[in-house]
């Protein structure tokens, strides 16, 4: 009986444990998703932060940008200096190019070192737009910002290819 007793009691202490890290991790994650909605700052202007984002995020972020600079100085020394060169324009971070009026959090779900936050944006015209992106997140040291899943997108159906810039005219 007291091993059995012993057993309840370790399996009641393992699940609030269990309950505690995910509130934790959940707090951690809101905190996180909803301070980097609210910062509407320009793709070039984004700090590139391993707190914030993933080694692969980042390294697709910094190649846009040198990309970018690359093509300035072509365009510099070219017969038509006042070309505009490629760039990475609008919201970036979510489906609407023209960006978002407002966001919510919707829902967070966890599995294993993974978290999928569903965000809810919002677009003032006539009529309004409202749609629903998926950022996922990863537990590497922190949660961090793996991918974005755009559920309205022209093009790119996530933030990754968004950011994977396929050349084969100048850019190595």
């Amino acid at each position: 009986m007291k091993a059995f007793k012993c057993i309840i009691f370790s399996s009641l202490l393992l699940l609030f444990i269990n309950c505690k890290t995910d509130e934790k991790s959940q707090d951690e994650i809101f905190k996180k998703v909803n301070s980097f909605y609210e910062n509407k700052a320009p793709f070039y202007e984004i700090k590139l932060d391993t707190v914030l984002f993933t080694q692969e995020l980042i390294h697709k972020m910094k190649n846009i940008r040198y990309i970018t600079e690359l093509d300035k100085a072509r365009i510099k020394q070219s017969n038509s200096p006042t070309d505009k060169p490629f760039l990475l324009e609008g919201s970036v971070f979510s489906s609407l190019p023209d960006g978002y009026s407002k966001f919510s959090i919707k829902n967070i779900t966890f599995k294993e070192n993974r978290a999928d936050v569903l965000v809810e944006f919002e677009y003032e015209s006539t009529p309004k737009i409202i749609w629903t992106d998926k950022i996922i997140l990863e537990n590497i040291n922190g949660w961090k910002i793996k991918n974005i899943i755009f559920s309205k997108s022209n093009d790119k159906t996530n933030l990754i290819d968004r950011l994977t810039y396929k050349s084969t005219t100048w850019v190595k």
